[in-house]
């Protein structure tokens, strides 16, 4: 479940424009996917 999150917070962001490959948004797919499990 937690690859699915990563994937679609990596999609939102790509979709309001941002660069998910930036430096200050690489590691924000992981953070919220593990931030929506608590």
């Amino acid at each position: 479940m937690s690859d699915r999150l990563q994937e679609l917070y990596l999609q939102l962001l790509s979709e309001i424009g941002e660069d998910p490959n930036r430096e200050g948004l690489v590691k924000t797919p992981s953070r919220a996917a593990t931030a929506m499990r608590f």
